[in-house]
């Protein structure tokens, strides 16, 4: 279904079963989403500011969703998070969240679903007789 014209929906859904051992991407897609706290002074030239900052990654954003952007790099979410984090105050706030192959669906441009699909993690099927290990940065919650 297509609202507009100019959006289009995207569902990708999947399920891993056994071990994610082995696969290492050497670009990353993250989205990242951001909210500036519009009650300081300078909110106009923070804002200008950070998305300067953002421009320094290719990326792509829906035009209709003014603070979220899809950011293809070789970092990971957290060094992208810290990095952003510079040009943020202390009543901003930011998520960074690495885009993986049957993790999104939604409602974007058609644009910007074309540029995440060509950037997006591939998953290769796991290896059989691969040891299963937690995902990078998993933390054990007792």
């Amino acid at each position: 279904m297509d609202h507009d014209g100019d959006h289009e929906a995207h569902a990708s859904f999947f399920r891993i079963e056994g071990p994610t051992v082995g696969w290492r991407a050497e670009l990353n897609v993250h989205l990242v989403v951001w909210a500036m706290d519009e009650d300081k002074p300078d909110h106009d030239e923070a804002w200008a500011a950070f998305v300067a900052h953002l421009d320094r990654y290719e990326s792509v954003g829906d035009p209709d969703l003014e603070s979220i952007r899809f950011v293809s790099t070789p970092l990971s979410a957290g060094q992208v998070s810290a990095d952003l984090h510079t040009q943020l105050g202390g009543g901003d706030k930011l998520i960074v969240a690495q885009v993986m192959e049957g993790s999104y669906c939604g409602w974007l441009h058609k644009d910007v679903w074309a540029w995440t699909e060509a950037r997006v993690l591939r998953r290769p099927a796991p290896s059989p007789d691969a040891e299963a290990s937690p995902a990078p940065g998993a933390r054990e919650i007792s």
